[in-house]
């Protein structure tokens, strides 16, 4: 059965700032979070999908690329380096049949979400 996906929904630790927000610009926290929007809407069963930096539109006349969300190649760069390095994302570049490169494939490392989730103490009521 495939996993049901909400385009206005996802799930981050209430702590993710205290544990990341000063480690990370604010470019790359709104990064990350067009990062999570994406997964959520477009994310294959192993939660991985294909975006790039610069704009384009698909055949469907569909407009993407990170580019639409106001980040600059650079700030894309520097975000993604970041998000790799806290062990936040997990990349790989994508290729065209020709040999030319042709965006990112991003997967999420939720694994490092969950154990952030699992540590922070049970609400009280």
């Amino acid at each position: 059965m495939a996993k049901k996906k909400s385009k206005n929904f996802f799930k981050v630790a209430h702590s993710f700032e205290e544990e990341y927000g000063y480690q990370l610009s604010i470019s790359a926290k709104y990064f990350f979070i067009v990062l999570l929007k994406l997964e959520n809407r477009f994310g294959d069963t192993n939660d991985s999908f294909w975006h790039t930096d610069k704009k384009f539109t698909t055949a469907k006349g569909i407009i993407g690329g990170f580019e639409i969300y106001g980040f600059s190649l650079s700030t894309c760069k520097r975000a993604r380096k970041k998000l790799r390095d806290l062990d936040l994302i997990i990349t790989k570049p994508g290729w065209y049949k020709n040999g030319n490169r042709s965006g990112t494939y991003y997967q999420i490392n939720h694994n490092v979400l969950n154990d952030r989730v699992q540590k922070e103490p049970p609400a009280t009521q």
